[in-house]
């Protein structure tokens, strides 16, 4: 009867060990878990995606806007192929800043929502002034400098530019979810590899084209991060990448066929409520420009050779 009595209160000992090493090996996981479900949230968040463009794989429309549009603004087209988009999420509202390859002032700036979807004219408009303008100095005086902040709406954009914004007014971020529960970020997270820094707990996955992480930190700054790295995302074989299923990330295939990488990062630091700009320019103005557009394209750009606009 003791020998007996002695097994069991090994058995007990045995399983209140591995209870407090799960509990000290888990602790922690769950703890970041609950920094992440608080703090994280998809709906009210700042973002930062990189994509690098196959050319190739685009649809044909698309390559001769982005052709236009490099002569437009004195961009390099390969600068178009890798792009950075920065911005913030706020309910239905997203504000997005493009910025091309090696460029420190933005190419674009946008701001959608649900009710109204407008372009900053002044950022995409002065892009162009200066190519065209230092080129070309009998354009000085046809397009003055733009100093003060005015936006247009998405059709007065196509129609200035001549251009189609589609691809622009659908833009999203490829989440489904405003955010993870506890419980849900708990199972994700237990997973992956732990590493403890100066800004928190990092938790990341890799696999053969898909790197994700999380950050959870509670101080001197309390904030949640998720980082998504997708390396030939035309590679990607539908239901094999089961994170980003539990993600619920979804990316159409049209979309994944025209890129070589994908990166986004989702921060809840700095988040702040998005206003959609009301100062928005005349439709007069729009067409006095529009028509201006269409004289330089008919008049001053021509196709060389080497495919650098001419001076007729």
């Amino acid at each position: 009867m003791k020998k007996r009595k002695g097994i069991v209160s090994g058995a007990v000992l045995l399983a209140a060990v591995v209870a407090m090493g799960a509990l000290f090996y888990f602790y922690p996981v769950w703890k970041s878990a609950g920094l992440l479900a608080e703090n994280l949230d998809f709906l009210h968040c700042t973002y930062e995606l990189e994509a690098e463009l196959d050319r190739s794989k685009l649809p044909e429309e698309t390559g001769k806007q982005l052709e236009m549009l490099a002569k437009l603004t004195g961009t390099h087209e390969s600068a178009l192929d890798r792009l950075t988009v920065k911005g913030g999420i706020w309910d239905d509202k997203i504000h997005a800043v493009i910025y091309t390859e090696g460029a420190e002032e933005p190419f674009a700036e946008f701001y959608l929502s649900n009710d109204t979807d407008v372009i900053s004219v002044t950022t995409t408009y002065e892009s162009i002034r200066k190519h065209l303008t230092q080129r070309y100095k009998v354009l000085y005086h046809l397009m003055p400098k733009q100093k003060e902040p005015v936006y247009m709406t998405m059709e007065q954009a196509e129609q200035l530019f001549g251009i189609s914004l589609e691809n622009a007014r659908d833009f999203a971020l490829p989440l489904q979810d405003s955010g993870f529960s506890r419980g849900r970020y708990f199972a994700l997270l237990w997973g992956m590899s732990r590493e403890k820094g100066n800004r928190g707990e990092l938790f990341s996955l890799e696999t053969e084209h898909v790197r994700v992480y999380f950050r959870a930190s509670g101080e001197p700054e309390t904030f949640g991060e998720l980082g998504i790295t997708i390396q030939n995302p035309g590679e990607l074989v539908s239901g094999k990448e089961r994170i980003l299923e539990k993600l619920g990330i979804h990316i159409p295939d049209d979309g994944l066929r025209a890129l070589r990488s994908l990166s986004l990062t989702i921060s809840s630091r700095e988040a702040e409520e998005i206003v959609v700009p009301e100062n928005f320019v005349s439709q007069g103005m729009v067409e006095v420009i529009s028509g201006i557009r269409e004289w330089i394209q008919e008049n001053f750009l021509e196709e060389e050779e080497d495919g650098i606009p001419a001076l007729l």
